[in-house]
């Protein structure tokens, strides 16, 4: 989360995702590839309670804003 794709004064949905990243409940999946991070999902790791810890550092608040 230190690079932003398009940059943050020009996209909402950069500022969201900025604005809203809990660093803090990513951490503990932070060193997961994608391929790990959906195999962590299907394994019997990812309780309900996991997940919920986790979910703010995984995506922003909903809903997401109105497009213009």
């Amino acid at each position: 989360m230190n690079e932003a794709l398009i940059p943050y004064e020009e996209d909402e949905i950069t500022r969201l995702i900025i604005d809203d990243h809990d660093a803090d409940a990513f951490a503990p999946i932070r060193h997961l590839t994608v391929g790990d991070f959906r195999n962590w999902l299907l394994s019997d790791h990812a309780t309900s309670d996991v997940l919920t810890k986790v979910k703010a550092g995984i995506t922003p608040k909903w809903p997401l804003p109105s497009a213009s």
